[in-house]
């Protein structure tokens, strides 16, 4: 819900408004909930828990979890006809949600551009990531509900900021805590995604020119590359998903101080808006999904096992195929002689594999 102030929206506007808030919000919150459920699985699991061990696997995971009790209160709200007592209670809770899942994105944008570019210890500083994104987003939450800027609004039929007195208060509330953090976040996020980019492609064509004997002499940003690229694809959405509800947000602004009806364009922007914010675990969630650990068909994840044992049961033929492809294999380790990475001076091959970890 934006700053669609002044414009009056008709009864039935308001209702296929909320109604696109109500169910893009269960519908994020049910993804989220699934994948959390999918990561409980793998968490359980010994051998799998081991390639959990990812500082951005696991802000992904507490975002996932804001980003559910966002859906869970947004989709509350959109069930209200009328106002309540708790109204400006849950506008504060939507607003500290939408906070922590921002900012927790944030810090896997500046980890991951911390530890490729400055070879930073990602495990070093991770407890802060969390210790501010909760403390900066109860700073923002908290004040607006105090000074009774969240509660009923008439105009849009649901609870939002509510100020109807003065609108340049309303507006700068909302932008101080609100609108302002989500565009330095997406800069910051723009900022971390090209930096890193540029510096895996700066990588790249350094060893693409260079005569490279074993692929284990190749830098970790050629050799993780798959991974690097997956994991800022989270904040590259959270940028995306930001620029479109402030710009949303700020096309209601311009237009708030018109008391005519509203415009097509005006309304579907409202949707657009409205979808946006509801449908943003939707988004989370399938990036989450397509994460190495989680969308590896190995046999020591035990989601393979899950799909195996179901397709036993409704007798597939490709079943029996799966499972002859998860008996235990002789492979050698990559201390064994013969392992094409043990020409791998043992110092680089554990710097890599701990950089892996710590983004």
């Amino acid at each position: 819900m934006g700053l669609f102030s002044s414009v009056p929206f008709t009864y039935e506007q308001n209702k296929m408004a909320t109604e696109v808030w109500l169910y893009s919000s269960f519908a994020g919150a049910a993804c989220c909930a699934l994948v959390l459920l999918m990561i409980g699985i793998l968490f359980l699991h010994s051998e799998s828990r081991a390639q959990l061990d990812r500082v951005s696997f696991r802000l992904l995971t507490c975002s996932l979890l804001a980003n559910m009790a966002f859906c869970i209160a947004s989709g509350s709200i959109g069930l209200v006809n009328e106002d309540y007592w708790g109204c400006g209670a849950s506008v504060m809770l939507i607003v500290l949600t939408l906070h922590i899942s921002t900012f927790l994105l944030f810090c896997i944008a500046l980890n991951l551009y911390l530890v490729i570019a400055h070879k930073a210890n990602g495990h070093s500083v991770e407890q802060w990531y969390y210790i501010c994104s909760v403390c900066i987003a109860l700073m923002l939450s908290l004040p607006p509900f105090l000074a009774n800027q969240y509660g009923w609004d008439e105009i849009i039929g649901g609870c939002w900021y509510s100020n109807r007195r003065d609108m340049a208060e309303r507006i700068r509330w909302q932008v101080a805590t609100q609108l302002f953090w989500s565009i330095a976040c997406s800069f910051g996020e723009f900022v971390g995604f090209v930096t890193v980019f540029m510096h895996m492609l700066n990588h790249h064509l350094a060893f693409s020119r260079a005569v490279v004997p074993n692929r284990g002499d190749l830098h970790y940003t050629v050799t993780y590359r798959g991974v690097i690229i997956r994991i800022a694809l989270y904040p590259f959405a959270s940028l995306i998903l930001n620029c479109i509800t402030v710009a949303c947000d700020i096309h209601g602004t311009v237009t708030s101080n018109s008391h005519s009806a509203a415009t097509a364009n005006t309304y579907r922007v409202r949707l657009l808006n409205d979808f946006c914010y509801g449908g943003r675990g939707i988004v989370y969630a399938a990036l989450s999904i397509s994460d190495p650990v989680v969308a590896r068909p190995s046999c020591s994840n035990p989601l393979q096992g899950i799909f195996t044992k179901a397709l036993t049961l409704e007798g597939s033929t490709t079943s029996y195929a799966q499972a002859r492809s998860c008996r235990p294999k002789r492979r050698h380790s990559a201390f064994h002689p013969n392992h094409p990475r043990s020409r791998e001076p043992f110092g680089r091959r554990v710097s890599s594999i701990a950089c892996c970890h710590q983004a």
